[in-house]
């Protein structure tokens, strides 16, 4: 069971271990804690909970629980500032999942998929190789 991470409970992570490690060097400065939540950017608390997850569930996750950040988060008080830290965050997620998104798609992706609102057609997208179609049919 090399892929499998066990807890002090006893409870597995089936995440593959270069999942967990293309994860953290895709975020500069991400870690995980003793909680077992990823930490992806620890200055604007953007985490998510690692536990009871597999590969594809740490793709969505990303999605469902920083596209938000990467696409109409505000955390400074300039316009430029905000746009880079957006342009950043949106980079790191390419680098994890091997994408392009550009900065229309991630504001659909929150859209439609953000806070694990449609968790299932999250899952779709993903095992569809994230295919923008899925979310475009899925707004009518």
């Amino acid at each position: 069971m090399s892929n499998l991470l066990e807890k002090q409970t006893g409870d597995f992570l089936e995440i593959e271990v270069e999942t967990l490690k293309k994860l953290l060097s895709s975020f500069p400065h991400s870690f995980i804690n003793q909680r077992l939540e990823f930490i992806a950017e620890p200055k604007k608390n953007q985490y998510f909970l690692l536990e009871h997850c597999d590969d594809t569930l740490v793709r969505c996750k990303v999605l469902e629980y920083l596209s938000r950040s990467a696409s109409f988060a505000l955390p400074y008080k300039t316009e430029k500032r905000n746009a880079e830290y957006q342009d950043n965050l949106r980079h790191c997620i390419n680098n994890f999942l091997g994408t392009e998104f550009s900065r229309e798609d991630m504001e659909l992706i929150y859209i439609v998929l953000g806070n694990a609102v449609r968790h299932s057609l999250t899952v779709e997208f993903v095992q569809s190789g994230y295919d923008m179609m899925l979310l475009k049919e899925s707004r009518g």
